[in-house]
């Protein structure tokens, strides 16, 4: 059977509150490369591993700011999704602070960085929320779109 010319360019999109606590973001990252890129065939081209997170800054009072925040190894131009949807953590009276659709924000080319999504109305007898993000995609400069996961749990506001 002859090689193939083809090349799989392969990307892992993972939650941060996956990563071990005790170690920098940035040595997980380079940690989980090197395992990656260790089990990678002949055909496959590495494109690093992203981590994504929603992030929420309280202003003052109940105002607040929704971001997307990564850490990686490859440049990320552009972010979008579908619908990204803030709510409280209450299972018996669940509360929608921010649906956002349609989301499309382009931001620094940078491996690490923050995107702007919204400003927020959240109580400040609140202290953590529920970021969702459905069809959440990354424009990678050299590799196009990708689909990301943003950590779909509990965010801290800070």
């Amino acid at each position: 059977m002859a090689p193939s010319n083809e090349i799989n360019i392969d990307t892992t999109i993972i939650n941060r509150r996956d990563l071990p606590s005790n170690i920098p973001l940035e040595q997980a990252t380079i940690n989980l490369n090197k395992e990656k890129n260790a089990k990678l065939d002949n055909n496959s081209l590495s494109k690093g591993i992203t981590v994504v997170s929603g992030y929420i800054i309280r202003m003052s009072g109940n105002t607040c700011q929704l971001y997307i925040a990564w850490s990686g190894t490859d440049p990320i131009h552009i972010w979008r999704a579908s619908n990204i949807r803030v709510t409280n953590l209450s299972l018996l009276n669940p509360y929608t602070y921010l649906i956002v659709n349609n989301f499309y924000q382009r931001t620094t080319a940078a491996a690490t960085g923050t995107c702007y999504v919204s400003a927020i109305n959240i109580p400040t007898s609140e202290s953590r929320a529920n970021v969702y993000a459905s069809t959440l995609q990354a424009y990678y400069l050299s590799f196009d779109w990708r689909s990301a996961l943003i950590n779909n749990g509990t965010v801290v506001i800070n």
